[in-house]
């Protein structure tokens, strides 16, 4: 896999994905355990589902996707997506994990500015959801997630 992207994320040993399951090479898409590791069918299932209806939506779009790379704190062992779409963006989720157990403060940076902080108390392995809800950006914009350890 890692031969066949330009750009892969070493953070997350995987590509990097948009919150539409979209790679940096727009006609792929990644989803399932090409992601996260190990996962059930049942769950593999049904975000296959929602992938196809991305991939479809794809297709109408001629414009190629503009992204912003998502940076994470070495403290955070994984997160999806790692790449946000400024044309579809709207309200965003990230989805993460840290490694080992974690108690602090999580804080996304724009542009080096904060906009959102949550606090975490968070064991191994286990997924921890921020919701981006409302954050507008733009081409040119950075995103940093970071953790303060307390």
């Amino acid at each position: 896999m890692r031969k066949s992207f330009d750009e892969f994320n070493l953070h997350n040993n995987s590509v990097f994905v948009s919150q539409n399951f979209q790679t940096s090479k727009k006609e792929f898409f990644a989803a399932g355990n090409v992601l996260r590791g190990v996962l059930t069918a049942f769950k593999c299932y049904f975000e296959g589902k929602k992938v196809a209806s991305k991939v479809h939506a794809s297709l109408l779009v001629k414009k190629e996707p503009t992204y912003i790379q998502i940076e994470a704190d070495e403290a955070i062992e994984w997160y999806y997506p790692s790449l946000i779409d400024v044309d579809t963006a709207k309200k965003e989720l990230t989805t993460l994990r840290f490694k080992g157990r974690k108690k602090g403060l999580l804080r996304v940076m724009l542009n080096d500015k904060q906009v959102l902080q949550q606090n975490i108390n968070s064991l191994p392995f286990k997924n921890i959801t921020v919701d981006w809800f409302g954050m507008n950006v733009k081409e040119g914009d950075s995103i940093k997630m970071v953790f303060d350890q307390a």
